[in-house]
């Protein structure tokens, strides 16, 4: 590939570098001229600013990108230089991101991934030409220009798209206990606007509510804790609905070529493209009310990627996930049966994690009777929140039996685990970094093991693991 023009920067770039640099200005005449003459501090204000402007206006010029020979050459500094290239085929995602002032200038954030996994941030970051970002991104990946359109057009089967009722469906299955806090801190936030006689009303109520916890009868006061605690949960939901309209604006996914292109957003508008080849995994989350309803959260995985850009659908049913796969991923398809835990592992996934949680809740229950001891509950109160307990971590060790398992087939791996949150991979067998078979005394008397499986993702890695499967059997992996 012969040297393409060379790219700069947006001309915004300019002013971000004066306005975030500027206040060191007021900050240097506020400490040594403070006691100055008038006309010396106003030479001053614009010697510097002209100081600033014209470095600003330097480190526009003096960093720009290029394409020469496969090759994305980055050079950058203002009193010293620095050459940064990146081979085109070790390029693993493109991304795109622009806001609503980013489109009116016609302005948008480039970011360029590799196959770096020592990094957790883009080898290439720039706010550019919206035109300059496009033509990057299809000598990237190698698209016709000319084509492209047509390209994108004739793939139109291969497009999914995210309706308001999906996104809607997304937010009411997300947790919502981080929303809540967020609303408490908010809250806790807000007091310290109001005024005196505003925050007094607020401790009388404070110290009116803590009586009523105090000397109310119990009935009242649980009921009461649960109508607060719904009242917070429906606000939280209103709010996450919003939320993930916002972000997930015209979520869609298509194929163009040998890449995955993402965009979606309202007031951020996120474009990425992630070249197919460069997957190491496919992964699909889903948190307990989604495996409820076989709902699927489908992500990429791909050395040193940013976390952000590994999205491909927020939310798919099992019909709608075996189509995904089926028209943009078919070399992921996997057509085996799962195979599961033997029948005599479910006691190592349920005595455990229900031994444990017996042992904190007493603990729990003789702190809470120190600390609160005028708030005193039956007997058979703190009896019947203990048995709750075991019996849900009872529940959630069979619900992780059920979730574990392996499929193994000629050129893929499926594994599958979790509790709360269930994950599920599928992974070419020549991405699979290593394979680690563990066993403990107490697997080892009833012939179990737990396999660790390693897949490259970021420095450290990803690890899986599949806990109490036969000894063993699934060797094939490799």
């Amino acid at each position: 590939m012969n040297r393409t023009e060379i790219y700069r920067g947006h001309w915004s770039n300019i002013l971000r570098i004066i306005f975030s640099n500027i206040y060191s200005v007021f900050i240097f005449i506020a400490i040594f001229l403070k006691h100055s003459e008038s006309s010396k501090i106003l030479t001053c204000i614009i010697v510097f600013t002209l100081a600033v402007i014209s470095y600003s206006m330097l480190h526009w010029r003096s960093n720009y990108f290029y394409i020469e020979d496969n090759m994305f050459i980055y050079v950058k500094g203002v009193f010293g230089k620095s050459t940064e290239q990146i081979p085109l085929n070790k390029i693993t995602t493109v991304d795109m991101e622009s806001d609503a002032i980013g489109r009116i200038l016609g302005a948008i954030t480039l970011k360029l991934n590799s196959g770096n996994a020592t990094l957790d941030e883009s080898e290439f970051k720039m706010i550019v030409k919206s035109v300059d970002a496009i033509e990057i991104k299809k000598l990237i990946l190698g698209q016709d220009n000319k084509n492209d359109d047509a390209n994108i057009e004739n793939n139109k089967l291969k497009e999914f798209k995210a309706t308001t009722k999906d996104i809607i469906i997304y937010a009411l299955t997300q947790n919502k206990f981080s929303w809540m806090l967020i609303l408490y801190v908010v809250v806790d936030k807000l007091k310290d606007l109001f005024k005196e006689k505003i925050a007094n009303n607020i401790e009388n109520y404070a110290n009116m509510t803590k009586t009523f916890f105090i000397y109310k009868n119990k009935t009242a006061l649980i009921f009461n804790i649960i109508l607060i605690i719904l009242s917070v949960y429906i606000l939280a939901t209103i709010i996450s609905i919003i939320i993930e309209l916002v972000r997930y604006n015209k979520f869609k996914i298509f194929k163009n070529k040998d890449s995955l292109n993402v965009q979606y957003g309202l007031i951020n508008l996120k474009q990425y493209s992630i070249p197919i080849d460069k997957i190491q995994a496919i992964k699909f989350k889903q948190n307990i009310i989604q495996q409820f309803f076989n709902l699927y959260k489908i992500e990429s995985v791909v050395i040193g990627d940013d976390k952000s850009n590994s999205l491909l659908f927020p939310i798919v049913n099992n019909k709608l996930k075996n189509k995904f796969i089926t028209e943009l991923l078919p070399e992921y398809s996997v057509e085996s049966p799962i195979n599961k835990p033997p029948r005599r592992a479910i006691s190592r996934f349920i005595i455990k994690r229900t031994i444990i949680i017996l042992l904190l809740s007493i603990i729990s229950i003789i702190l809470f009777d120190i600390v609160f001891n005028k708030i005193s509950f039956p007997i058979s109160i703190k009896y019947i929140v203990i048995l709750i307990l075991m019996i849900s971590q009872a529940v959630l060790g069979y619900i992780n039996y059920l979730n574990n398992g392996i499929s193994v087939e000629e050129n893929l791996v499926l594994l599958t685990r979790g509790t709360i949150t269930k994950l599920t991979y599928i992974i070419k067998k020549d991405k699979i970094q290593s394979l680690e078979v563990q066993q403990s005394i107490f697997q080892k008397r009833k012939e179990l093991c737990t396999y660790k499986i390693d897949i490259a993702t970021n420095s450290f890695g990803e690890t899986i693991e599949i806990k109490n499967m036969e000894v063993n059997k699934f060797m094939n992996i490799l």
